[in-house]
């Protein structure tokens, strides 16, 4: 039953100051109807507890099962018309949900949509924003999962998010190609804007990034590895 206008839903594995930042963010700017979903995947007891404080739904992982099975766990619990993924460090800013609705309602063939962002694909990025249009990804190149918004009926459509990726990188990818495949555009809503601090996660656990991107890309078809679109 739909019950909120947007669920948020955001994967967490510790940074605990990003993820304040995150949630601080979400609340200050966000006026619209919606839902938040904190799903965790084995984060330390610091993280747990702020969790609990929150007014929201929340799930807890004993251990890291990938952004993907994270997402999903917390699709399947919201009850919004729309869904959005966050990362857990990504800071949104004003009007930023209002003017990603806007967006994605401007075509039925418009599937995923993302905002502007600093440490994204140059595509994304701040000068970008300057000419103030919307602009699509084309096909062949990826819209990372920073900050994403769907509807629920396109996820119904083409499948859930990717969970072989355990350590991430590349779900977007996938979901892009699926998107791609299915006669989806890929748009960026250039009033948006979501500041990224980036990796977050991965440094917090002492994940090394250049070998996770490495070895979760092996593992896409090569149908599915799509290219970051750069000015």
């Amino acid at each position: 039953m739909i019950k909120h206008k947007t669920s948020i839903i955001i994967a967490t594995w510790n940074a605990l100051p990003y993820f304040k930042k995150a949630v601080e963010a979400v609340k200050r700017y966000t006026p619209n109807d919606y839902e938040l979903i904190i799903v965790d995947n084995g984060s330390r007891p610091d993280m747990t507890e702020y969790i609990k404080s929150l007014n929201c739904k929340y799930i807890f992982n004993d251990t890291n099962l990938g952004p993907g099975a994270a997402f999903n766990q917390g699709i399947n619990i919201s009850d919004g018309e729309y869904i959005c993924l966050l990362n857990s460090d990504a800071e949104v800013t004003n009007d930023w949900l209002n003017s990603m609705l806007t967006t994605l309602n401007s075509d039925s063939t418009i599937g995923i949509v993302g905002p502007m962002c600093n440490n994204i694909s140059s595509s994304q990025s701040e000068l970008r924003r300057l000419n103030g249009y919307d602009f699509e990804i084309p096909i062949g190149y990826v819209m990372p999962f920073v900050c994403v918004l769907m509807k629920r009926h396109i996820l119904k459509t083409i499948g859930l998010i990717a969970e072989r990726f355990v350590q991430g990188c590349s779900e977007d990818s996938e979901y892009c190609n699926r998107l791609n495949n299915n006669g989806y555009k890929k748009m960026v809503s250039a009033k948006a804007y979501v500041n990224h601090y980036l990796n977050q996660s991965y440094r917090d656990n002492n994940v090394d990034t250049t070998k996770v991107c490495y070895d979760m890309g092996r593992l896409l078809d090569k149908t599915e590895e799509l290219k970051y679109l750069v000015d």
